[in-house]
């Protein structure tokens, strides 16, 4: 007969054997890589509002073709414009999606420049809202969320030389921006995420205009 003293010992050695090999099961699993559909839901609550700022607005000018700059690109001069009075809507989960209200379409007029009739009617062009989508996942880190934004694609008719043209502008975000969760608490949403995109694409009635490195690159700066 077992004595009941190495019984109890028995069991507390047992348990604790199952207690190291399910800490060992744990510490082997890999990090987590997506948030839980809760969570997204949550963090998109967070940032959701009217945002007020600025467009700033870099065009590219005076191309130097042949020369690179730091980055690889076509060399050149930049214009900054800065356009006060701005305004972004961010939705929630939902609807998961990024409004930028009355973007001057017309500061894309300098792209065409070998048309003087389209580069016309693109300066004359009024404000537009575009409409990006947005989603999360994780960094690397397993912890941290990354927001996302989507490509936009604005296209327009324009009337110009007696005939309606199509008009398509695509541009690239393929930027991730990992949430500050200390201004987020705080209640400034983004906190200092600046949302921003390129020109990637013009296309007229199908056929895509050239366009120089760093064409139009535009930053939405926040105020708090």
């Amino acid at each position: 007969m077992i004595p009941r003293k190495m019984m109890k010992c028995a069991g507390i050695l047992a348990a604790a054997a199952a207690i190291a090999a399910l800490a060992a099961c744990r510490s082997e699993q890999p990090p987590r890589t997506r948030l839980t559909q809760q969570e997204m839901a949550d963090y998109g609550k967070a940032i959701a509002g009217e945002y007020d700022g600025a467009y700033v607005i870099l065009r590219a000018v005076n191309p130097m073709p042949g020369k690179e700059d730091e980055d690889g690109g076509e060399a050149g001069e930049m214009a900054i414009e800065r356009l006060e009075g701005a305004s972004i809507t961010v939705t929630d989960y939902d609807m998961r999606s990024i409004i930028f209200h009355q973007f001057p379409i017309s500061t894309a007029s300098h792209l065409a420049a070998h048309n003087e009739a389209l580069q016309s009617a693109l300066a004359e062009t009024p404000g537009m809202d575009l409409t990006a989508q947005y989603g999360w996942s994780l960094h690397t880190d397993g912890v941290s969320p990354v927001w996302e934004m989507g490509d936009i694609v604005a296209s327009l008719t324009l009337a110009y030389g007696g005939e309606k043209h199509n008009v398509l502008f695509r541009f690239k975000s393929g930027m991730n921006f990992l949430l500050d969760a200390s201004e987020r608490d705080a209640g400034l949403g983004f906190g200092s995420t600046m949302p921003q995109f390129s020109l990637k694409a013009v296309l007229v009635d199908g056929e895509q205009l050239p366009l120089p490195d760093n064409s139009l690159l535009v930053f939405f700066t926040m105020q708090h």
